[in-house]
């Protein structure tokens, strides 16, 4: 009997162990993320009629530019797809490896990544992808509780690494 007690105990701690290794197999990576108001210096170009009488094409007075920046083990080569940033998905435009630390100077001095050994992609956001990514349970809840997601592909599989907050940087106005 205890034999029978001691391999069911013993299968359940392989089982959990290797089920808590699956788990932590998504790499490990650090999201600096920042959003920034920028009111165009010149006059805003005024709202005109579309093809149809009835579409207007509205220009906002206001942008919000996203500052995204991710930070990876140098071993590791992820593939970035998208971003869920302002309520919609973005393709991923570009990605530059940058030097850390990236330090901005205007409006006013700021570390935005700080150094580290780590490798480090600026993401610069394309166009709104025309068809969303089909979220998973776990990614619809993260969709309602953070401001930002980052999807990307890793050894032939895509994984998400969401951040709770956007750090608010000082407005730029233009000239």
């Amino acid at each position: 009997m205890d034999t029978i007690f001691y391999k069911m105990k013993w299968s359940f701690l392989v089982i959990s162990f290797t089920s808590a290794l699956i788990a932590c197999a998504q790499p490990k990576i650090i999201i600096h993320a920042y959003s920034q108001q920028f009111t165009p210096g010149t006059i805003p170009t005024r709202d005109v009629v579309g093809e149809n009488a009835d579409d207007f094409i509205k220009h906002p007075a206001v942008i919000t530019n996203y500052l995204i920046y991710v930070e990876v083990d140098t071993a590791m080569q992820i593939t970035p797809s998208a971003v869920w940033v302002g309520g919609k998905w973005d393709t991923v435009a570009a990605k530059n490896i940058i030097k850390t630390p990236f330090i901005t100077e205007y409006p006013s001095k700021k570390t935005l990544v700080p150094a580290t050994s780590k490798q480090v992609y600026e993401i610069i956001l394309g166009d709104t992808l025309k068809q969303a990514i089909v979220p998973t349970a776990k990614v619809k809840k993260q969709m309602i509780d953070h401001e930002l997601i980052f999807a990307y592909w890793w050894n032939g599989k895509r994984y998400f690494a969401a951040l709770k907050k956007l750090t608010v940087l000082e407005p730029l106005e233009g000239m």
